[in-house]
């Protein structure tokens, strides 16, 4: 959903909407006119920003997990308020508003699909979300109100409405015959936060195992593309030493009216990162799950360290895994 855009000089040709004329003979839609030193050097760090968020938001995550498992475990940290623990979430809503507020506005009109402007338009609906329901949350874990799991969730279950009204907007392809929506029509954060809530008020009693069915469905999707990832794997490999000749390429791509040639082995690394970040979701995302359902069973021999632990490896691997990729292989892959 996020992927670096190939229209990225659209966003430093200028901030003001035009007659439609834009830099190197292109159509983007903005002032070609040119820009003074500081509007330049703002231009400069948003586009870095843009390439970076994404990573900064998964290390975040981790971080907010650290925090949380110090905060229930060290005595030394039971005097913190709630607070200060929810403050990389908060520092992340910022990060991800200003980032994809930017991506938005100076992405290539033309080029922008229905999909692309939902997905984003619901990116930040989940992050200022998640930040309205963790101040909700301050006030129940420092003891300032009684409402219930499900009450203080209820920001959750109005974003998962519009994610699904939104869901309907979006372009169409064609699956199984028939023409759907692409993508999901709601978060698996939304619908899980909403069992949970009615489990933890005693609204239903299941066992937790079924609680958590939503993840587990994600799951068996992130099995489903390791397996596809591992089948791709192999073929490139095979393609890479029995197939191809040195100095060779994969295909070509145009860009701006540059062709540019497929690297084999640059594309071998992209597919093997890719690979091992689908390997480390299915490993870690079952050892969540499993240890989670088995702890809030009753199960006394399961410590929090066996969900949050896994929970901040996935969150650091996928952010590292994310940089390598933008900034080291991708550029790589294509030589002219």
């Amino acid at each position: 959903m996020h992927n670096i855009n190939d229209d990225d000089e659209a966003g430093i040709a200028g901030a003001n909407p035009t007659n439609g004329t834009g830099s190197r003979g292109r159509t983007t839609g903005y002032n070609p006119s040119p820009l003074s030193d500081t509007d330049f050097r703002y231009h400069k760090y948003m586009q870095f920003l843009k390439q970076i968020y994404l990573p900064i938001l998964l290390l975040l995550i981790a971080i907010e997990a650290l925090l949380i498992k110090m905060k229930l475990q060290y005595l030394e940290f039971q005097s913190v308020q709630w607070q200060i623990i929810f403050i990389p979430v908060w520092i992340g809503t910022i990060i991800n508003t200003i980032a994809t507020s930017y991506e938005l506005r100076l992405s290539n009109r033309r080029r922008r699909t229905k999909t692309y402007i939902i997905e984003h338009i619901n990116h930040l609906i989940f992050w200022f979300t998640i930040s309205i329901v963790l101040i909700l949350l301050c006030f129940k874990l420092n003891g300032n109100t009684t409402l219930g799991a499900t009450v203080l969730l209820f920001p959750l279950y109005i974003a998962l409405i519009a994610q699904s009204i939104l869901y309907f907007f979006k372009d169409k392809r064609l699956s199984c015959g028939c023409n759907v929506p692409e993508g999901f029509p709601a978060d698996p954060v939304y619908i899980t936060s909403l069992f949970i809530a009615l489990r933890v008020d005693q609204v239903i009693w299941w066992d937790w195992t079924y609680i958590f069915w939503c993840p587990w469905i994600i799951w068996m999707v992130a099995l489903f593309d390791g397996l596809q990832y591992t089948r791709k794997l192999l073929h490139v490999l095979y393609q890479y030493f029995y197939m191809t000749e040195p100095g060779s390429s994969w295909g070509d791509t145009t860009i701006d009216g540059i062709q540019y040639l497929f690297n084999p082995f640059w594309h071998v690394i992209l597919t093997s990162t890719r690979w091992a970040m689908a390997f480390m979701l299915i490993v870690t995302l079952y050892m969540i799950l499993d240890a989670a359902a088995e702890m809030l069973n009753g199960n006394v021999d399961i410590s929090i360290d066996a969900i949050i632990m896994p929970l901040v490896i996935m969150m650091i691997w996928s952010s590292l895994t994310q940089l390598l990729l933008s900034f080291y292989i991708k550029p790589r892959l294509l030589q002219r």
